[in-house]
This record gives structure tokens, sequence and C-alpha cells, in this order.
């Protein structure tokens, strides 16, 4: 995951919208990976405490039981080292799959954003003021080029940072 997949650069929409519908698939599809993965996780914990179990009733004496219970063994199963292992195998891969379902919020967000940005443009909110006289022109034509210069700057500290 590319934490910037999830911004916006206002002076490449076309470019942002060409790629939104990749991003949105390609991030789909990383959150149904990762839905299998704890179902997979899941169906293994639960055969693994079945089997731990059958094990713990079969040989009590081994796990230090000395009487066989329905509560004692169900104890025992939580105790079992490969439960143990499940269980941190489902918790490892439920985290992995509530970041991938973030993400595809965060992609949804991204392009409501989009939009947003593209009716702002349209309305010429990124739009060039207009200057009467040749002064105002090279004002404006002045702070324009700071601007960009500015913009260019803190785009690539920011792509050093990440």
């Amino acid at each position: 995951m590319d934490r910037t997949d999830f911004k916006i650069d206002s002076l490449r929409l076309d470019w942002e919208w060409n790629r939104q519908a990749d991003l949105a698939f390609s991030y789909g599809e990383h959150q149904a990976d990762c839905q299998s993965e704890y179902d997979r996780n899941k169906n293994a914990l639960e055969l693994a405490k079945a089997e731990s179990e059958m094990e713990i009733r079969k040989d009590p004496a081994s796990f230090g039981i000395a009487k066989i219970t329905d509560k004692v063994a169900a104890a025992a199963v939580l105790r079992h080292e490969k439960v143990k292992e499940s269980q941190n195998e489902v918790i490892e891969s439920r985290h992995a799959l509530d970041i991938a379902k973030a993400a595809c919020n965060g992609i949804e967000h991204k392009k409501r954003g989009l939009e947003k940005a593209v009716s702002l443009f349209l309305a010429g909110y990124y739009g060039e003021p207009k200057a009467e006289d040749e002064e105002g022109r090279e004002a404006t034509e002045e702070y324009r080029k700071k601007d960009l210069r500015s913009r260019a700057r803190k785009k690539r500290r920011t792509e050093k940072e990440n």
C-alpha cells in the first residue's frame, strides 16, 4: 500500500481519474485476498481446537489433568500450543483485513474528493486572475511563477520523505 495513492494532484485531475478505477480494483482485490486468508485462518483455528480437544480427551494425564470435564477440557484447549498459534494467525489476518478495508474506504474517499475537485475546476476555482493593466499582469505573472516554484519544492520534499 502506497499512501500517495490516496492523495489528489489537483494539477493532474485527468491522470488521477484515469488511474482511479485501477486503484479501486487493486485495493478491492487485496481486500478480497485478505478476507480469504482470514477465513482460512478462522477455519484452521476451529480445526486446531477440535484436534486439540480430541488429543486432550484421549490422554488427559499427558496434559497434567487428573479428571477430565468439559470445562477442564475447554481450558486445556485454550492453552494448547497449536491453538495459540492459530489464534495469533487469526489476529494477524484480521488486522491485515481491517487495513485493507480502510484502504478501500480511503480510495472511495479519494473518488469523492476527485469529483469535488473537478467541480471546482469546472467552476473556474483554479483559474488565473485577470488583471486589467500591464502592472497588474506583471504582478500576477510574478506571483504565479513564485507559487509554482514553491509547489515544486514542496512536492520534492514530500517525495523525499516518502
